[in-house]
């Protein structure tokens, strides 16, 4: 046993297992990332000098990765910026709607209140804009684990515009996404910055669509995506 052995010896090795405890909260936290890198790769290019910078916190380790995305904007300088960009940023709204509350639904009985009430969205539900379709590139690198990567090709990206998500926790806590219109992601995200359903209205140009407006309206009510502002 360790016992037996100098004390700095028990140091580093303790040392050791806990940086690995730290690198393996980061490998589930962000495994879009973690398969593009491999182990090596991601402890020395992204790990490493994130931890430095952020060190946890506490002991508990359920916040270590909190401002991994934060700290990938302003500081990995790959060539690849824009994809591990992307990456962190899906990988971490999947990991947070596991973990958000839920509000109660809001009282669809008045309708002509609920336009002027102030609302926003579930802690549940995550609005994405992305560079190209990551969602389908997430499900098809998750479908293998990390060394099946090592050499097989990645998966083929569809990219050239950006595509606009919903993410949401559906029904037995499983991950839901939807594409949205550039108009329908606009709406949501006016709700999001706290204005109510007719200012949010006025905000997107909506020249053409109001029924579909009135539509989606409904759906996302029924969806449980919004709720009154507390």
């Amino acid at each position: 046993g360790t016992d037996s052995l100098p004390a700095w010896q028990r140091m580093e090795i303790y040392s050791q297992s806990y940086w690995r405890r730290l690198f393996g909260v980061l490998h589930e936290e962000f495994p879009m990332l973690y398969r593009l890198f491999g182990q090596e790769g991601f402890d020395r290019l992204l790990a490493v000098p994130y931890i430095v910078r952020y060190p946890p916190a506490s002991w508990s380790l359920s916040r270590l990765a909190t401002h991994f995305t934060k700290w990938v904007d302003a500081e990995y300088q790959g060539d690849d910026n824009v994809l591990v960009q992307a990456c962190a940023d899906l990988d971490w709204a999947c990991r947070e709607i596991f973990v958000a509350q839920e509000h109660p639904r809001p009282d669809l009985s008045n309708g002509e209140a609920l336009l002027a009430q102030k609302i926003a969205l579930q802690p549940f539900v995550k609005l994405l804009e992305l560079p190209g379709h990551y969602l389908h590139f997430r499900k098809a690198l998750l479908e293998h684990p990390p060394e099946y990567w090592h050499e097989a090709d990645f998966p083929k990206l569809e990219k050239g515009r950006l595509f606009y998500f919903v993410l949401y926790r559906g029904g037995s806590c499983a991950l839901e996404w939807q594409e949205l219109s550039h108009e329908a992601y606009l709406l949501l995200r006016a709700i999001e910055e706290g204005y109510t359903i007719d200012e949010a209205c006025d905000r997107v140009t909506l020249d053409g669509i109001e029924e579909q407006v009135a539509f989606w309206l409904q759906e996302w009510l029924i969806r449980n995506w919004l709720h009154f502002q507390l």
